[in-house]
């Protein structure tokens, strides 16, 4: 009887631990402005729940090199947009991939 009862007990705690399955945010990411340096780029999210992303993006710099750009967390509240500037080391004549949202840091 006391092994069932502990078998149980350690059943439960291992389920309790089981971590949820939560649904990513249904985010639309678009470049709203490239200027000099800098580049403006809009996070909509369709969801009525705020959903948390990180953004990534490529951009082509004077000179012919190019840099990888990433946001922080960024967090958008449910049927919200929140605008992301990015900067670079250079001026910006292109966007090359993205940007697209990437899972958000721990």
């Amino acid at each position: 009887m006391r092994t069932r009862i502990l078998v149980s007990v350690f059943a439960l705690a291992a389920f309790a631990f089981v971590p949820s399955q939560a649904t990513e945010p249904d985010l639309d990411v678009v470049t709203a402005s490239v200027l000099d340096r800098s580049v403006v780029v809009l996070v909509h999210n369709d969801d009525t729940e705020p959903g948390t992303t990180r953004i990534t993006l490529s951009v082509e710099l004077s000179g012919g090199s190019s840099e990888v750009l990433t946001s922080s967390n960024v967090t958008v509240g449910g049927e919200s947009t929140v605008a992301v500037t990015f900067v670079a080391s250079a001026k910006i004549v292109a966007i090359g991939d993205g940007p697209e949202p990437i899972p958000p840091t721990p």
